[in-house]
């Protein structure tokens, strides 16, 4: 696949994007949200760009999940390859994100061990926002795993990286932890 940005504006992005938030539009049942991440995830095969295509399985994986697909872990895998061929530390943040979330029910160690993942490739990314979410969703496993002084320590790691990300509701969360 082209590793060359895409314009927005073009339709091959419009059409992608435009089945991502239909995706996640709660006024269609969760089959057919389920249905249009599945089409972005074709749109995003077919444009043969690594971007539009990583996009489209984020999505196509974060659904999937939210379903509790027996597909997940082959398009995790296939999310790992494409974040290491385009060598982009926010694609690879995104593919431990969407592990760490595969785990949360199965093994709380090894989701844990991803959001930390994630968090570092995030950073790398200078993203920090993304990074104290998943700092959040570590101290989320911590509390829930009666680690209260780690929950707390992770907490504000996570309020350093959040407090000026405007996302109110990933402060507020952060607080209630602390």
């Amino acid at each position: 696949g082209k590793n060359t940005p895409v314009k927005k504006g073009s339709t091959t992005t419009d059409s992608l994007e435009h089945y991502i938030r239909l995706s996640y539009d709660g006024k269609f049942s969760q089959e057919r949200q389920r249905d249009f991440s599945n089409k972005a995830y074709k749109i995003g095969l077919e444009s043969n760009t690594d971007s539009l295509l990583y996009k489209g399985l984020y999505s196509k994986i974060e659904r999937d999940l939210q379903h509790n697909s027996d597909s997940s872990q082959y398009y995790l895998g296939k999310l790992k390859q494409l974040a290491l061929k385009t060598k982009k530390n926010i694609a690879l943040g995104g593919y431990y994100y969407l592990n760490a979330s595969y785990f949360s029910t199965i093994n709380i160690d090894s989701s844990f061990a991803y959001y930390d993942r994630s968090k570092t490739e995030y950073l790398i990314a200078k993203d920090s926002m993304r990074a104290g979410y998943s700092l959040l969703m570590m101290t989320d496993l911590q509390r829930i795993s009666s680690d209260y002084y780690g929950a707390e320590t992770t907490a504000t790691a996570a309020l350093a990286c959040l407090k000026n990300s405007g996302e109110e509701s990933y402060l507020v969360a952060v607080y209630n932890y602390l």
